[in-house]
């Protein structure tokens, strides 16, 4: 269940940033006419993403034997290389967290592209959790929607704290810290995923995690260190 608590907080931090600010922008500039796009860009998001679990997950229960076992391998093998590839491409462009949409799109104020903007977005971070959590939904169903739920409320929270009151977090750090997480979980899918295609083989399984994790958090903590010293120069 931390497993999903985890990664929906991640993600759904990821739609706020975008969403929540984007809501209360239209609001400020007293064009709330245009909320209702937002609103139906979001639902339209989460609506597709709620369909495409339900494929994956019945794809999932139609195999059997070797083939189930090659698709849920090949699945972690395939959602360990997805956070390779957020943390070392991705991460290399300053990703910006601002909360300022002004700062962070050119923001049309049309129905259609706010609409299209809210449904590419819920859909995008909603599909990442799907990938992540779909080799443990099937077996542990109930913890992982329970899990689902927390980081959802927990990243809401978040939110409304830095809008509602005078908290000031430091997004940075929170996705610093959920990042070395997600190495370590990477890890353990790669090691996982390895063992599906050469089982019962603990020795796989654990160089797997090693040769994954030890590297990624290596370079990671390389370049926010790198970030750091750059910063405290500017100062």
């Amino acid at each position: 269940m931390s497993n999903a608590i985890v990664i929906t907080f991640r993600e759904c931090l990821e739609m706020f940033i975008i969403i929540i600010p984007l809501i209360l922008y239209v609001g400020k500039i007293d064009r709330k006419d245009l909320q209702k796009f937002i609103f139906a860009g979001i639902g339209i998001g989460f609506a597709s993403s709620i369909l495409s679990a339900l494929f994956l997950v019945n794809s999932i229960n139609s195999l059997e034997g070797l083939a189930k076992e090659i698709f849920l391998g090949g699945t972690m093998i395939f959602i360990a290389m997805l956070i390779l590839y957020n943390i070392v491409w991705i991460g290399r462009q300053s990703k910006n967290l601002s909360l300022d949409v002004t700062s962070k799109f050119d923001v049309k104020l049309k129905g259609g592209s706010l609409l299209l903007l809210a449904a590419v977005t819920i859909f995008r971070e909603s599909l990442e959790i799907i990938m992540f959590l779909l080799p443990t939904i099937n077996e542990q169903f109930i913890p992982t929607i329970v899990g689902i739920l927390v980081g959802v409320i927990l990243a809401l929270l978040i939110m409304l704290a830095i809008y509602k009151s005078s908290i000031k977090l430091d997004l940075n750090i929170i996705f610093t810290i959920i990042t070395v997480f997600l190495i370590f979980m990477g890890g353990h899918l790669f090691g996982e995923g390895l063992m599906e295609f050469i089982p019962n083989n603990e020795s796989i399984e654990m160089s797997g995690q090693l040769i994954y994790s030890i590297p990624l958090l290596f370079l990671f903590l390389k370049r926010e260190f790198k970030k750091y010293m750059r910063k405290n120069i500017k100062k």
